[in-house]
């Protein structure tokens, strides 16, 4: 088929399939955008009444000045905090002993228990706890190398290792026995 227009033409007929071409998207992407925020206005209108409503209960707990405290929330809070203490070992924890004894492991000793029993605190300078750890040694020489680094640390005394552990050659299975104390808090006493 022979397109009989003249070049001018061409140029105008396609410039004007341009302008309606761009004028549809225009127009689509206003409606799109008006059906946007139709359907976010419910949720901004939801988030402006929650933020009004906080507003206004800080408010309302700003002017109130000091919160009352219930007597059965103090006495629940008192309980806990007794919990607490009764667990913290006079501020020091467990962790940090069993922390101690994982950095002085070597490669060749897999420790496979810890046993932890606390003592009382009436007694001065005596020890917090009792730790019990078990495993297995690859070597007599790397079980009493470890051994050796436990009794560097001044928080672990009285180590105990039981002469019947050191039998075998290899693959020895140990349980050491010895007493934790915070050195710290026993100077302060």
């Amino acid at each position: 088929m022979i397109n009989l227009l003249p070049i001018e033409e061409k140029k105008n007929l396609r410039r004007q399939y341009n302008k309606r071409l761009t004028l549809v998207c225009m127009t689509m992407f206003l409606f799109l955008a008006i059906a946007s925020m139709i359907a976010l206005l419910p949720s901004y209108l939801l988030s402006i009444a929650k933020d009004k409503i906080e507003t206004s209960r800080a408010m309302a707990l700003k002017n109130k000045g000091e919160l009352t405290t219930d007597p059965t929330t103090a006495l629940l809070v008192l309980a806990t905090n007794t919990k607490l203490d009764s667990l913290s070992m006079n501020g020091t924890s467990p962790t940090l002993a069993f922390d101690s004894i994982i950095d002085k492991k070597m490669p060749t000793i897999k420790l496979t228990d810890f046993s932890y029993q606390k003592k009382d605190k009436n007694k001065k300078g005596t020890a917090l706890a009792t730790i019990s750890i078990s495993g297995t040694a690859s070597s007599r020489d790397s079980l009493l190398s470890f051994k050796k680094s436990l009794e560097g640390d001044t928080h672990f005394s009285g180590i105990n290792l039981p002469v019947s552990d050191l039998v075998k050659n290899s693959n020895i299975p140990f349980t050491f026995t010895f007493d934790y104390s915070d050195t710290k808090q026993t100077i302060k006493k």
